[in-house]
């Protein structure tokens, strides 16, 4: 019996702790999701672009539907914090929709989980529990806060507002609408002209002096 054995026992192989791998795992995952679809997406090429084995990747999951479903929950934790002004809240969240789209997740991405619904219907579940539910529920609260503070008018359905919003990128993705850097307060600034209480127009017979009682 060597020493080190005497003393604690075997040495732990070196390798990549475990919460570094987790990461490179899902990230590679989604990667090769966008990129390959899931029906051609293997375990394996998830091990070799994270540079792991694959008995590692089934240590932590079952297959390749539980490590897409959970890297899908994983790919967008960041959201932005809101600051409390109505415009600048929405069109930050309005940013992050189109960010999100363009540098970390392919919207291609989104109709492969659509074309997979039928097959796995967990991937799609799991994209709109952890990504779009939150998103819509973060930007159904700050439009509710407004209508409380009287910024919006009562009758503001918050939740069709935020579908509304949210809408309004995959409309000009599919169209392919310029999106520059002021789209956000365009697409913030049309819909909530529409939406904020206006005083009440005076009728034809109130105009023409005519009574109706």
């Amino acid at each position: 019996m060597t020493r080190a054995r005497a003393a604690g026992g075997s040495r732990r192989r070196p390798g990549r702790p475990r919460l570094d791998a987790d990461e490179q795992i899902l990230s590679a995952a989604l990667a090769l999701l966008a990129e390959e679809g899931f029906q051609r997406l293997t375990i394996a090429a998830v091990a070799d672009r994270a540079g792991v084995s694959k008995p590692a990747i089934y240590r932590r999951w079952s297959g390749k539907a539980e490590v897409v479903a959970a890297a899908i929950a994983n790919s967008h934790r960041d959201r932005p914090d809101p600051v409390g002004d109505l415009r600048q809240d929405l069109a930050a969240e309005l940013h992050d929709v189109r960010i999100t789209y363009e540098r970390t997740v392919p919207i291609a991405m989104v109709g492969t989980l659509l074309a997979e619904e039928r097959h796995h219907p967990e991937l799609i579940a799991a994209w709109r529990r952890w990504v779009v539910e939150p998103r819509r529920e973060r930007i159904a609260a700050i439009i509710t806060r407004a209508v409380d503070d009287g910024e919006l008018s009562p009758e503001t359905d918050a939740p069709l507002m935020a579908s509304m919003l949210i809408g309004a990128f995959y409309g000009g993705y599919t169209q392919n609408l310029a999106m520059d850097d002021g789209w956000e307060w365009r697409v913030v600034t049309t819909l909530l002209d529409g939406a904020r209480p206006h005083a009440s127009t005076p009728s034809p017979e109130a105009v023409d002096g005519v009574s109706s009682a």
